[in-house]
């Protein structure tokens, strides 16, 4: 049936239960007894956009077109108006009011559009006399009549100059409501004068150009959340709300009445914390084994071949699959238990890694394509679900500290493991690194499956789904998708990540051509160079977490823009170098400027992304890196057969640096304004290094 043939239906079956014989409930309702379930159906339909309940959504603004269907039914029995007339008067009223669309008018901005709309609203109404705020309905709701109500008197210069005067009288009101107090003046009078301040907080908000009544309903969804936070803590110790003081309510929560709970120790955190401790525990066995795996695949196919295409082709058979799984993994993370999810990826990944050990006496590096390639498949499902877990296994007073224990650990593994894994394959052979990295995989999901969740699983929280979303993982991916678009920071932050990762690519390459065949180092020089790396993404990542808590968001959006010139600026050094020694230390620097930024952007990825998009939002960021990296591989790789590895570096790090050209534009037109923050909370947040292979 085409749209109109459906809702000519919606209209036949109202006018059916209203007829007689029809439903006795629906024939005795009034336009009086009906009102109330059209403030509900509104009601709803707002929860479903706060709650991005896109499902929920489709059916609630169902329930309100009924409303305005039953109003218009009971409307046609009294001889009022039909239906018909009813979407008559607003087609003819949209198409009046936008002669910049259907007509010679002009308007090429919302403001002029506004004042246009305006226009036309009072020259349709010029022979009815009536006030300026007569038309601000009185039933609204409190908030979103004074809202309306300042607005109208604003637009005749009935108003506060500045933002400033609107503060002061914001004080004033303030002392007047605590000498009220004071003097013990009667109810009415407080009433009176809480009313005032509140009227002069929602002008305010209109010259903030925030919409009050959704500032509220942010405010009322995070307290909600908090106290429903503390209930869950307080009903595992036995207790309930009104069984508990204030104290021991702030003590497990935080509430706004009190002062949040003192960030937990890294010994108290794994001492106190044993799913953080299991994580922790797989986390340093599991990171240790990927490097050696990486230092041993390249010393490994660069022994054989001596040849940098040969690099980028195991390095582009690792990228592409890891693009593929990336959508996957989202969703997969999205809908099933993260935990069974990340353990699966685990025992798979095993698997994998001691295949490696066949690839040692093959002079074809083929099984290494395969092999690597299966490798990075599997690891997006444990890498996002990592990520997404966090924050389930960790307590809100914890949550910093295991945010910041999980990067650091990140960090230093990456030194000690490359250090390690350089000397180790020279004196013990590849075949050890590969069977250490199977087993670092084993002990890992041996210390996932002894995570405990109090829900019972590690499921995101999620609505029904229909039979077509079962057997469409695509409209869930796509939903994220239009998530990432509507929010114009993170699509930013998907944008810089593309940038980095046209020179970034290269520079996986690079590490292993500059200590082979520039800096003639064999293993070990790999090894120092990704160690090196490592301690500028220590240090970096230690002072954007120092720098993330004082930023303003302004200054964040500066940072980041130097943080990629530094970043590129010392690649370019690095790549030129002669001494090296001298080029580790501006690799570092080059390392550490990418710290700053991944720590900064996950800060503001993980504060605005909610739950329930969170898999979806890491995975493509990761994919959407690992593709533009693909190229810049792919790149790197044919031109090492004719070109040298310092003039590859040389561009590379001018693509890297080139982003922060693209991010200074979106921050200088204004595209990207502050988003609503619907994650956790900025002391909760966890970073990210730079991908690697």
């Amino acid at each position: 049936m085409s749209e109109g043939d459906k809702f000519t239906r919606l209209t036949g079956i109202m006018a059916r239960l209203r007829a007689p014989g029809g439903c006795p409930w629906d024939r005795e309702q009034t336009f009086e007894s009906i009102k109330p379930y059209l403030l509900e159906e509104t009601y709803e339909v707002l929860d479903a956009i706060d709650a991005r309940d896109w499902s929920g959504l489709k059916e609630e603004l169902g329930d309100l077109m009924l409303e305005a269907v039953f109003f218009a039914q009971m409307a046609a029995e009294a001889g009022h108006f039909r239906i018909e007339d009813s979407l008559d008067a607003i087609n003819e009223k949209l198409v009046r009011r936008h002669p910049h669309v259907f007509g010679s008018g002009t308007a090429s901005t919302p403001e002029e559009v506004k004042v246009r709309w305006d226009e036309i609203k009072a020259e349709e109404k010029s022979g009815v006399e009536k006030g300026l705020l007569e038309g601000v309905p009185r039933a609204m709701p409190a908030l979103v009549e004074a809202a309306q109500l300042t607005s109208r008197a604003s637009g005749v210069g009935f108003d506060w100059p500045t933002a400033e005067q609107v503060l002061e009288k914001l004080d004033e009101e303030l002392g007047e409501l605590a000498e009220a107090r004071a003097t013990g003046a009667p109810r009415e009078r407080l009433e009176d004068e809480v009313g005032d301040l509140l009227f002069v907080i929602v002008n305010l908000a209109r010259f903030l150009k925030v919409d009050p009544e959704q500032a509220l309903r942010g405010t009322n969804r995070k307290f909600r959340e908090r106290f429903g936070y503390v209930e869950s803590k307080l009903k595992e110790r036995g207790r309930t709300p009104a069984s508990s003081t204030l104290e021991e309510m702030g003590a497990v929560g935080g509430i706004e009445t009190v002062e949040p709970p003192p960030i937990a120790s890294f010994s108290s955190l794994l001492r106190g914390n044993r799913n953080y401790r299991y994580t922790w525990m797989g986390q340093v066995v599991s990171e240790i084994g990927d490097h050696f795996n990486n230092v041993a695949v390249f010393a490994l196919a660069l022994h054989i071949t001596h040849s940098g295409l040969v690099v980028s082709g195991i390095m582009l058979a690792r990228a592409v699959p890891a693009i593929l799984a990336g959508p996957l993994a989202g969703v997969v993370l999205d809908r099933q238990d993260r935990k069974r999810v990340m353990i699966a990826s685990d025992l798979v990944r095993a698997v994998l890694a001691a295949g490696f050990i066949l690839t040692v006496n093959r002079p074809n590096p083929w099984l290494l394509y395969v092999l690597s390639g299966l490798l990075m498949f599997a690891s997006p499902f444990f890498t996002s679900g990592r990520a997404s877990i966090l924050p389930t296994i960790a307590s809100r007073e914890e949550l910093h500290t295991a945010n910041s224990v999980t990067q650091t650990t990140q960090w230093s593994t990456l030194v000690v493991g490359t250090l390690l894994a350089g000397t180790a394959v020279m004196q013990f052979g590849y075949q050890w690194a590969f069977a250490l990295n199977s087993f670092s995989f084993l002990f890992s999901a041996a210390s996932i499956s002894r995570l405990r969740s109090p829900a019972g699983s590690f499921r995101a929280p999620r609505t029904s789904l229909t039979e077509a979303e079962v057997v469409r993982p695509w409209h869930e991916y796509a939903e994220g998708l239009r998530y990432m678009r509507s929010t114009p920071l993170i699509l930013g932050i998907a944008v810089i990540s593309i940038g980095w990762a046209s020179g970034g690519g290269a520079a996986q390459i690079l590490f292993s051509l500059f200590g082979e065949l520039v800096f003639h180092k064999g293993a070990a020089g790999i090894g120092q160079i990704w160690a090196s790396a490592g301690v500028g993404l220590l240090a970096g990542g230690a002072f954007g977490h120092w720098f993330g808590k004082r930023a303003s968001f302004r200054a964040y959006k500066r940072a980041i823009a130097i943080c990629f010139v530094i970043h590129g600026g010392a690649y370019v050094i690095f790549s030129q170098m002669t001494h090296y020694w001298l080029a580790l230390v501006f690799i570092a620097v080059s390392r550490a400027g990418v710290a700053v930024s991944s720590v900064l952007n996950m800060t503001q990825l993980l504060r605005t992304v909610p739950n329930e998009y969170r898999g979806r939002v890491f995975a493509t960021n990761e994919s959407l890196t690992w593709a533009v990296m693909m190229l810049s591989m792919t790149a790197a790789g044919v031109a090492s057969q004719s070109v040298s590895p310092r003039t590859i570096g040389l561009w590379s790090g001018v693509l890297s640096s080139s982003t922060a050209l693209a991010w200074g534009f979106l921050n200088l037109t204004g595209r990207l304004p502050e988003p609503r923050h619907e994650g956790v909370e900025p002391e909760e947040v966890e970073v990210h290094g730079e991908p690697t292979v």
